[in-house]
């Protein structure tokens, strides 16, 4: 107890508990930061590269040692390699899709892009099969269900179906196409 609190009165007061947490989380992100940043490894070698004597080819050339060194931290290659499989891990199954299934029944299926590819495809060739076959009514019915959104002129996937009704429309001699 210093002499100024024993002139005061004051009793020696023990350290606050979140205080010595967030000392000794500093401690360690500090410590943490040093191994990261720090060369753990370091190799090094010569290397001998080629130099000329004078200017011209005559006059010959000559071997120079050049000094090369390589500062690895394998805790920080071992973090890249972590996050490269993470990276990998999550790629796959946004192309596959996920399915989990809960304990007691049930579970949630997450389709991947690999299956949405394969569903548009599929109604890609549905359109076809529809346009092939398709009558007036029909041709008009899909104008005016894309027709209906508002903002239709701005989705050039729904500019360009309508192109392609209009057309097939053309074709048929609808009345309803003028």
């Amino acid at each position: 107890m210093t002499r100024a609190a024993q002139v005061v009165g004051l009793a020696k007061v023990a350290p606050i508990p979140h205080v010595q947490v967030a000392r000794a989380v500093s401690k360690v992100v500090e410590k943490a930061g040093e191994v990261l940043t720090g060369d753990i490894i370091v190799i090094r070698g010569k290397v001998y590269r080629r130099v000329a004597l004078g200017s011209k080819a005559k006059d010959g050339f000559m071997l120079e040692p050049v000094d090369v060194e390589a500062h690895l931290n394998p805790i920080g290659i071992g973090i890249g390699l972590a996050g490269a499989a993470l990276a990998a891990l999550l790629g796959i199954i946004a192309w596959k899709g996920v399915k989990i299934n809960l304990p007691l029944g049930g579970g949630y299926e997450i389709g991947g892009l690999k299956d949405a590819l394969a569903e548009r495809e599929q109604e890609k060739e549905q359109e076809a099969d529809d346009r092939l076959n398709a009558n007036c009514d029909s041709l008009e019915v899909r104008w005016n269900r894309l027709r209906s959104d508002p903002w239709w002129w701005l989705n050039p996937f729904v500019v360009g179906e309508l192109q392609a009704i209009e057309r097939d429309a053309r074709l048929l001699g609808c009345a309803w196409i003028s």
